[in-house]
């Protein structure tokens, strides 16, 4: 690709590839710098053109927040930016949020609940 223009981080490298078995093939890239440049939609499309008919899906993984107030608004992205920067997070760690216990099964009476963060 940088034949063709492009401006690829300057050490970016691949660190490992495991095929999947539906066909797919799991990338692992070396540093969170390539992950940006891959994530970035032209970039991200052109490598994907170099396999053929490909997709790029960014791998999350989810964890359980305990004790969240409900005061935090889980669809709102300004509030997870802001819990990515009081956790000195990279900005868009966060992707989405979202109560473990529906909000109608909430008890009145609840100050805090748990959260699904991924």
């Amino acid at each position: 690709l940088r034949e063709k223009g492009f401006d690829i981080p300057e050490k970016a490298d691949f660190t490992s590839v495991r095929k999947l078995k539906r066909g797919g093939a799991l990338f692992e890239v070396d540093s969170p710098d390539t992950k940006l440049w891959l994530n970035t939609p032209s970039n991200g499309k052109a490598f994907a053109q170099e396999f053929g008919d490909t997709t790029i899906k960014d791998r999350t993984f989810q964890v359980i927040a305990e004790y969240v107030p409900i005061s935090f608004n889980h669809e709102s992205s300004s509030d997870l930016r802001e819990i990515e920067e009081r956790s000195n997070l990279s900005p868009g760690t966060m992707v989405k949020a979202k109560w473990i216990k529906p909000v109608a099964r909430h008890n009145p009476g609840w100050r805090t609940v748990f959260c699904v963060i991924a």
